[in-house]
């Protein structure tokens, strides 16, 4: 929902309390964990145990909670840089965290951090020590799970653990519920493809904005550009063709066993994405519109006639009344 939607690139401290408060919330259905509190800890309900599953979806509260708390954080207080890019410059966080999945040590560390110091959003002041002991396990595997860098080591153990057991209602270790749990939020994190387009196209724009921006700051810094932030090299309908290829829909097929009816409604998704990505790169676009310089009076219109081929003219107006008329439609195909 929008509170998780708040807390996926949390920056400010405000936000990043919010980002775990949200966790808690929805982690109790969308009710504050606590029917009430004691001082500045928030009591979470008694049920919440790692033994009984919810609602027929195999999924114990505990585990429930976990899932919804990596999810919030795994992004949170991200810098706008790439892991790479705190190791080449020597950050600080780089150094703490010895040039190791970075940013994700970091998200992880400020989470339970905020929970540990910031008052009124103390999650885990009513957990037993195995509770708590269960959750943080879960939620750092997931988080770290994130780290591109261990996509396709992940995929292997995954692979692996499904040929000798492919039921996965049957894992029941709690290293198996962690490789399930991890592989689900790292898809989740990749999924982006797989949304309607008018979402697709506005994230991917984001995160292509944001490497060039990256790019920039590597050149004011002294470091060699990387490729995919370097405004001259970077094709970002080429660019999603590969990572839908290489990385998203791999992923997706093989964490179909776990999630098919995820399967079957991202895959038409994923599948559009692809056609309008084609055709924006026969289309000769190459970065996000944002990034161009002002387009000359009158030169719109012939944008949009290069573009309505791949029903993804980047003109606002036409943007506006694209996403109205998908709605509905989409709306529909999702019931």
């Amino acid at each position: 929902g929008s509170k998780l939607a708040d807390a996926v690139a949390c920056c400010t401290l405000p936000q990043a309390k919010a980002a775990v408060a949200a966790a808690a919330a929805a982690a109790a259905g969308g009710q504050p964990l606590a029917s009430a509190t004691v001082g500045n800890a928030v009591q979470p309900p008694q049920q919440l145990d790692a033994a009984g599953s919810v609602g027929g979806c195999g999924l114990s509260k505990l585990e429930r909670f976990a899932i919804i708390l990596a999810s919030a954080v795994h992004d949170l207080g991200h810098p706008g840089v790439n892991n790479a890019f705190l190791v080449r410059s020597r950050d600080a966080q780089a150094l703490t965290y010895n040039d190791r999945s970075v940013n994700e040590n970091m998200h992880a560390s400020l989470a339970f951090r905020l929970a540990a110091e910031e008052p009124g959003l103390n999650l885990f002041a009513g957990f037993s020590e195995a509770e708590y002991d269960q959750v943080r396990k879960l939620v750092l595997d997931m988080v770290l799970s994130t780290d591109m860098d261990v996509h396709f080591k992940l995929l292997k153990r995954f692979e692996d653990e499904l040929s000798g057991a492919p039921d996965v209602s049957t894992w029941s270790s709690l290293e198996q519920r962690s490789l399930l749990f991890q592989m689900l939020v790292h898809l989740a994190d990749l999924a982006n493809p797989s949304r309607p387009w008018h979402l697709a196209l506005t994230w991917a724009e984001w995160v292509v904005t944001e490497f060039l921006q990256q790019g920039r700051r590597e050149a004011v810094s002294g470091l060699a550009v990387s490729d995919m932030c370097n405004e001259v090299k970077v094709c970002m309908p080429a660019a999603q063709l590969f990572f839908i290829e290489r990385f998203m829909q791999p992923t997706l097929e093989t964490f179909r066993p776990a999630a098919p009816s995820f399967y079957r409604l991202a895959l038409p998704w994923l599948g559009d994405t692809k056609g309008k990505w084609e055709a924006f790169k026969a289309g000769g676009v190459k970065l996000p519109h944002q990034a161009y310089p002002p387009l000359p009076s009158g030169s719109e219109a012939q944008l949009c006639a290069v573009l309505e081929g791949s029903n993804g003219c980047i003109c606002a107006s036409h943007e506006q009344e694209q996403q109205q008329q998908l709605l509905p439609a989409q709306t529909a195909q999702q019931c």
